[in-house]
């Protein structure tokens, strides 16, 4: 598992409302993403956040980059990654 930044930049916050783990395929996929055809969206890695924690901050998230707003916003988790992680006998998200 690797600690993921869902908002980063140069001088990001280590707040734990700022902070996700992801398996090292995933994170790497996360790092990687093509803009117009991202594996795993943004959106997604605030959904999986809120099911962990319960909740998911977005203003507060937002604020770190001084804005109002993220530019995206929670949706599902794709189905090809909850039908693998099934697969591989593990839970929809780490």
């Amino acid at each position: 598992m690797e600690i993921h930044h869902i908002v980063g930049a140069a001088g990001r916050k280590h707040d734990s409302f700022n902070l996700i783990l992801l398996c090292a395929r995933c994170h790497a996929r996360v790092h990687t993403r093509v803009m117009d055809n991202p594996d795993i969206p943004r959106g997604a890695i605030l959904t999986a956040k809120e099911e962990e924690d319960g909740s998911v901050d977005c203003d507060k998230l937002a604020a770190l980059k001084h804005r109002r707003a993220l530019p995206y916003e929670p949706e599902p988790i794709p189905d090809w990654y909850k039908e693998q992680r099934h697969r591989k006998g593990g839970d929809p998200w780490p």
